[in-house]
């Protein structure tokens, strides 16, 4: 009696598939789609999950991926949770980070008197 290699592979191939996919899945905290991406399309669904982007909760100060209960980081020892003060000066620096005008502008316009509420008019006189 021949094996039938169509049933070898569905009774053994797409659960190692599927496998494989979950632990690739975990390795980037998306299970799920290692499944689901092993089994439509095999080793190819394995790359994709692995290169894709990493879901697991990281630390913001070292970007080392930590537990979701974690209250301290593992490598450098940081509260993970900010107090609120430290959220807020956190905040300001990211806000002034992301801020559209640019540094040169800024200067021009202190030096322009624009920062003091001052403000120059078309002709180049103060109003």
């Amino acid at each position: 009696m021949d094996s039938d290699p169509i049933l070898y592979l569905i009774l053994v191939g797409i659960p190692l598939s599927a496998l494989a996919g979950a632990v690739f899945g975990f390795l980037r905290g998306r299970i799920l789609a290692g499944v689901v991406f092993s089994l439509f399309l095999g080793p190819l669904g394995w790359l994709i999950v692995y290169l894709g982007p990493d879901l697991r909760p990281k630390c913001p100060f070292c970007r080392g991926v930590v537990v979701e209960s974690a209250v301290a980081c593992k490598n450098r020892g940081r509260a993970l949770r900010l107090s609120p003060e430290e959220q807020r000066k956190r905040d300001r620096e990211l806000l002034r980070q992301m801020d559209p005008v640019s540094r040169w502008e800024r200067e021009q316009r202190i030096l322009g008197g624009e920062e003091n509420g001052e403000s120059r008019s078309a002709g180049g006189t103060r109003s």
